[in-house]
């Protein structure tokens, strides 16, 4: 009996490993297991604690894909920003989860900005991500991303 019962810590702590690396895998493999439709771009233009939708009527229903190679891009669906074009690659990056994958962040190109999504709420249907940064001055700004399936 003393034989087994070292062992049962070590068993416990594999365990505790296991979960969280299954929980990990979880949060990448909703992600990538489709696109991601925008619902909702909210800020605090005013900084009142007041949060309006910002988005151009021609972001709404924008998808959002998170492949499982770490590439990502956003598409014109529904309402084109160009109206010469029927799906449009609006941006287009790579992405990989950070903290704990409690953060997305997303590069756009070489060139391009970079910004560091916190995931809010994800489940099956829906994903809710925000940034506290804006990436082109540099100044906290927070912004609120709904998507959905």
């Amino acid at each position: 009996m003393k034989n087994t019962s070292a062992f049962f810590p070590i068993l416990l702590i594999l365990c505790a490993f296991c979960s969280k690396d299954q929980q990990n895998n979880q949060i990448f493999a909703t992600l990538t297991s489709g696109s991601w439709y925008q619902k909702s771009y909210q800020t605090d233009q005013n900084e009142d604690g007041v949060f309006e939708e910002s988005a151009y009527p021609c972001q709404i229903d924008d998808s959002w894909h998170f492949a499982q190679n770490n590439t990502f891009e956003i598409r014109d669906e529904l309402a084109y920003c160009d109206p010469d074009m029927d799906t449009l690659v609006v941006l287009s990056g790579t992405w990989e989860l950070r903290d704990n994958n409690t953060k997305i962040y997303v590069e756009f190109g070489q060139v391009g900005p970079a910004f560091e999504f916190h995931i809010h709420s994800i489940n099956d249907t829906l994903l809710e991500i925000r940034s506290y940064m804006d990436f082109i001055t540099q100044t906290p700004f927070e912004e609120r991303i709904t998507l959905t399936r």
